[in-house]
């Protein structure tokens, strides 16, 4: 857009005038390059083809049209034919598979909300157990033996699959054990239509394990008065529970709710224990160790069933609490802490495929079954790490996995994160589109709380089926799978739970849709097959039928194409020599009107002939012969133009140093008699320095004549005869030369003021020098002035000046304004500190007056502060150290004289500034 300065181009701007641009005019015009086929050459050769190539190919394509239309029917109708047969035959296999499909999903859909049912109503059965055992132990008369004794018989088998190791980098058992082979027959004829035997289930090794893993007995002060563990992980010592930092991982709020209860309520509380991470989620082996940078250490991540059967299981407990009642007054409160592992248990084994059972749960194949408690938290899970559980040295909640949004509003939030989660929305908009905190990934804290996995939708889908205690499932593709997922309610409703339409919570199970399709699923892909084989017959007989056509067609193109290409080849050789012979002389014309476009303004074309193209070149020649003396003309008038401009310049010139010079002369006249006067005073006051000589003889002649009796004294003589000196001599003299002073510094004022007089006497009587300017060429000479200056401080300059704008006015003083702006700027980006260095110059006509110019400057200096705009063009008003304040004040005098106007704007310190002068006709 902008352009060095001075440099002018061939090309248009929008309004018709020449622009200043970077690009150098070429010294000669260069021949216009164009395709072949836009010369007149090639037109006549295309005009050939036009009117015998093109009707040949057209007659051509109508018998191969007609012949091909042929073929495509009988082709349509085979494929048509073959497609319907296809069809038919892939809608019935498709039918078919679907429906064996569909109804197997109910099936197995029925049986998985079944068996999920059946899982929470035996958990909500062995809850209300746990209730009748409490408030049986309310009736033992505390003491440490018989809750020792009341202990003993309560245990509950716990599956153990035994010792597993890493092999291969996959995880088995250490000891495999035999398949069974043995199967059972029937011996009854009429019992062997579709008779199914299964070996027995092998859930591995129950172990007999204690079904609570305390029972204390509290005093009415919150003390512990008695206590029993049947587990290493509880402390056996007596504490004070209304602190919560005294409880089971400083997490357990129990001990304010003893006081409210009365005889015969019962206190349950969430899962509490420690939580355990793992910072890798799936198959635990070195291989997954080393990609996510990690010592290969399982035994010290979460326990995760087939993926890590060696890692930390989570200990976790509910504690039960109730009032003891002696002689009809509360003395104390029982408390049972259920081991969480028999309920964990409950889900741990089962699997919704034809397996049912297994003694060690596989998370990765998405057949697997856990339980939420009725906020929507994990509480029992094959993978251990999923569980929600707290933090042993804070009694904080562990840190749940959160998704990727709410993480970050948590961290920039700035709040706990028990506060922050109080205020989140819960289940808010989740998708599968969202993506968890890869930080909380890392680190390891992956605890499932349902109500901010909003990357797991499928949670809120469960606790939508369980909002009013009921059950239900749908499906949903999980890591990979179409997942049919359950959900049933818990229908626990004791003590906290009574209040919850999901009870205790509710039983979840995935199971992996494709495993109960595999037998409709191969049927469906038999019928397959027995359709795609009677379609590839029919295909094949198809192409054979196609081939025929095809060869046929071929042939038929072959000899049309031939006979065409030889006709249209013949055609083109004779278009391509009319059009050289047609085109040889036009050629000729344009190589002489370039010649002469190059410069060569003497060229002529020879005119020999009679037809048009002579005429042709007898008329190019008369307009060269016009345009040479035309522009002869011109240039004999512009050159007598500038002449007369630079006469008159002259005449102005010398006029205004002739009347300077006398002005100067008179003043210096004046000087002179200054300077002689300065020097009568000097000599007078040079003789003063007799005074004190003369004023000491006075003092001794009066201490002489005192000391004698006052005869003699000549004071008073010698005193008159000073001040007639005094007086009547040097006083009189220094008045004199001063009133002399006085009279020349008035005819020194009234010379300037007479000369002052004339100027503007002269510029009211408009005696001015006017001439018409051409403001590119002036602000081009300026710039060239500055060039050394602007290298020297390396500024660069941007020109984009409109060519054909001229005002008639003064020059010189819009040369000197326009020389002091420039100035201005360079001082300016010279006084800043910014990495640009630029100053831009435009000039462009007025929108809506084509008679008035304006010219912008734009730098990138200092700026101009707020304050002292109103004062930019007061006379003395400058923001430089050596500046005079004058510069901007004259050149808005001489533009308000003169039909034109000055604005300045600058958005600030540090951020340059902007002049706009606009400039008419005077």
């Amino acid at each position: 857009m902008a352009a060095e300065k001075g440099t002018p181009t061939g090309g248009q701007a929008g309004d018709g005038q020449n622009r200043t641009t970077s690009s150098a005019a070429p010294s000669e015009r260069q021949p216009l390059k164009r395709p072949f086929w836009l010369g007149i050459r090639g037109k006549l050769i295309a005009i050939f083809i036009v009117i015998k190539v093109i009707p040949l190919i057209l007659l051509c394509w109508l018998a191969w049209h007609e012949v091909d239309s042929l073929g495509n029917q009988i082709e349509r109708r085979t494929a048509l034919m073959v497609e319907e047969t296809r069809k038919l035959v892939k809608e019935v296999g498709r039918k078919a598979g679907e429906d064996s499909i569909r109804a197997l999903d109910l099936k197995s859909r029925e049986a998985i909300e079944r068996l999920t049912t059946d899982t929470a109503r035996q958990v909500a059965d062995f809850l209300y157990q746990r209730d009748q055992q409490i408030l049986l132990a309310s009736h033992l008369q505390p003491s440490e033996d018989r809750y020792r004794k009341f202990l003993k018989p309560l245990t509950r088998p716990v599956l153990d699959h035994g010792t597993w190791k890493l092999r291969e980098d996959r995880w088995a058992p250490a000891e495999q054990e035999p398949p069974q082979t043995d199967t059972v027959a029937t011996e009854v004829p009429d019992n062997r239509t579709d008779w199914h035997y299964r070996p027995p289930e092998r859930q591995g090794r129950p172990v007999s394990t204690p079904l609570y893993a305390e029972i204390s007995f509290v005093g009415l002060d919150g003390v512990e008065k008695i206590k029993v563990t049947t587990v290493p992980w509880l402390s056996p010592k007596l504490r004070d529970i209304t602190r919560r930092e005294n409880t089971f991982c400083k997490a357990e709020t129990y001990g304010s709710f003893l006081r409210l209860l009365k005889p015969g309520e019962v206190h349950v509380s969430d899962v509490i224990g420690a939580y355990v991470p793992s910072r890798i989620i799936g198959p635990y082996t070195e291989e997954a160790a080393r990609k996510r940078g990690i010592p290969f250490q399982p035994e010290k991540e979460a326990y995760a069933g087939k993926e890590n059967p060696v890692g930390i299981r989570f200990q976790g407990i509910i504690r039960w609490a109730t009032p003891v009642v002696d002689a009809g007054r509360v003395v104390g409160y029982v408390t049972l802490a259920l081991d969480h592992t028999h309920l964990n248990e409950f889900t741990r084994t089962i699997v919704p495929t034809d397996e049912r059972y297994t003694a060690i749960n596989d998370a990765a194949s998405g057949n697997y079954a856990f339980i939420w408690d009725y906020k929507g938290r994990s509480i029992c899970h094959p993978r251990h790490h999923s569980i929600c559980g707290y933090d042993p040295q804070t009694g904080k909640a562990a840190t749940p996995w959160l998704d990727a949004e709410i993480y970050q509003s948590w961290k920039g939030s700035g709040l706990e994160l028990e506060q922050f989660l109080s205020q989140a929305p819960q289940f808010s908009s989740p998708s599968l589109k969202r993506k968890p905190a890869a930080e909380l990934t890392k680190a390891g804290w992956v605890g499932l709380d349902g109500r901010f996995l909003n990357f797991a939708p499928q949670c809120r889908g469960w606790h939508e089926l369980t909002s009013k205690g009921g059950s239900g499932s749908f499906l949903i593709f999980w890591t990979g799978l179409w997942k049919l997922t359950t959900a049933a309610t818990i229908p626990y409703y004791t003590g906290r739970y009574a209040d919850s339409p999901r009870g205790f919570g509710y039983v979840t199970i995935g199971a992996d849709v494709n495993e109960f399709h595999a037998a409709a699923t191969e049927s469906s892909e038999q019928l397959q097959k027995l359709a795609e084989g009677y379609v590839n017959m029919v295909d094949r007989e198809n192409s054979l039928a196609q081939q025929e056509i095809d060869y046929s067609l071929a042939s038929t193109a072959q000899s049309l194409s031939f006979s065409t290409l030889v006709m249209a080849a013949f055609v083109i050789a004779v278009a391509i020599w009319m059009a050289a012979v047609l085109t040889r002389r036009i050629t000729a014309v344009i190589s002489g009107i370039r010649l002469f476009q190059s410069g060569r303004l003497d060229h002529r074309l020879e005119a020999n002939s009679n037809d048009e193209m002579g005429d042709l070149a007898r008329s190019f020649n008369e307009m060269a012969d016009e345009l040479q003396s035309s522009i002869r003309r011109v240039v004999e008038s512009e050159l007598r133009e500038k002449t007369k401009e630079k006469d008159a310049l002259i005449a102005y010139n010398a006029g205004l140093f002739e009347s300077a010079s006398s002005y100067f002369h008179n003043i210096g006249n004046s000087l002179a008699g200054i300077n002689g006067k300065l020097l009568n005073i000097r000599r007078v006051l040079e003789s003063g320095t007799q005074y004190p000589e003369a004023f000491r003889m006075l003092r001794e002649a009066h201490e002489e004549a005192v000391a004698g009796g006052g005869k003699d004294d000549r004071t008073p003589e010698l005193l008159a005869r000073l001040e007639e000196i005094l007086l009547n001599r040097a006083l009189p003299r220094i008045a004199e030369n001063l009133e002399a002073i006085t009279r020349t510094q008035n005819h020194m004022v009234q010379t300037i003021k007479f000369q002052q007089d004339m100027f503007n006497t002269s510029r009211q009587r408009n005696v001015k020098f006017v001439q018409t300017i051409n403001l590119a060429e002036m602000i081009e000479n300026v710039m060239e002035d500055f060039q050394p200056t602007l290298a020297k401080h390396k500024i660069s300059v941007h020109l984009e000046l409109d060519r054909g704008i001229s005002v008639k006015s003064q020059k010189n003083p819009l040369v000197h304004g326009f020389t002091n702006i420039i100035k201005n700027a360079i001082e300016a980006i010279d006084a800043g500190a910014g990495e640009k260095r630029e100053i831009r110059v435009d000039l462009f006509g007025k929108p809506g007056d084509r008679e008035r110019a304006v010219i912008r400057v734009v730098d990138s200096g200092v700026g101009i502060r707020p304050e002292d705009m109103p004062f930019m063009f007061h006379s003395g008003f400058t923001t430089k150290a050596d500046g005079h304040g004058l510069g901007l004040h004259s050149l808005l005098n001489f533009l308000n004289e003169n039909n034109g106007s000055i604005k300045i704007a600058s958005p600030g310190p540090n951020s340059g500034a902007e002049l706009l002068l606009e400039i008419g006709n005077e």
